[in-house]
């Protein structure tokens, strides 16, 4: 598995199960840990619509946002508010050797998304304020087919 270049900008699927994307999700999770090449040392978070030319609507964080997340794998995730908008400042793994660009995004947003938990998948709804609410916005638009160099 590799990030697709150049990105294909396809909108993604709903997750059925977590069986069904279990691998692939897995093998995500292996590629942020063991890093990337080029200009972005460490990544946050990585789609699955960056890494397939079927993507399924889930993404997967970086070990360090476990806690916070509940979990490493967000699946199915659908925003349902959003607040107070800033200009943040961003990279994206897909461009790595391009340079970080200011996006308007919202500090705080409520998520609605499933974790994977005994095979099967449990929902939760969150609030979450800055950084892990960047990580969402960025993500979410990889789902839909967006990236922070075509998002307008």
């Amino acid at each position: 598995m590799q990030i697709i270049q150049p990105a294909h900008n396809k909108k993604v699927v709903k997750v059925k199960s977590w069986r069904s994307i279990k691998k692939d999700a897995e093998e995500m999770a292996n590629m942020i840990k063991t890093g990337f090449k080029g200009y972005w040392k460490e990544a946050q978070a990585l789609s699955h619509a960056q890494v397939s030319n079927d993507p399924q609507d889930f993404f997967v964080l970086n070990e360090k946002w476990r806690k916070t997340f509940f979990s490493c794998y967000v699946i199915n995730p659908r925003i349902l508010k959003k607040d107070f908008e800033i200009e943040h400042k961003e990279a994206c793994m897909s461009f790595p050797f391009r340079k970080e660009v200011f996006v308007r995004r919202s500090r705080y947003v409520w998520l609605f998304y499933w974790i994977p938990c005994c095979g099967f998948c449990v929902p939760i709804i969150k609030k979450f304020k800055d950084m892990p609410a960047y990580i969402i916005q960025h993500e979410r638009g990889h789902s839909n087919g967006k990236n922070i160099y075509n998002l307008k």
